[in-house]
């Protein structure tokens, strides 16, 4: 995820600020995934979990 966080900062370098809409997979909210977030200066926001779409979040 570092990566990509560099790749993001890279194709938009005039960005103030990077909103980057996810899932709640447990890559998207690990600490270390949040972490390069905030090193990259872009905020993370995920969805909330939806039971009608995804049965096993009930």
């Amino acid at each position: 995820m570092k990566t990509f966080f560099d790749q993001l900062k890279n194709a938009y370098p005039k960005a103030p600020k990077i909103h980057l809409i996810l899932d709640q997979g447990s890559y998207n909210t690990s600490k270390d995934t949040q972490k390069a977030a905030k090193e990259s200066g872009i905020e993370v926001h995920c969805f909330p979990p939806s039971p009608n779409l995804n049965p096993i979040e009930r």
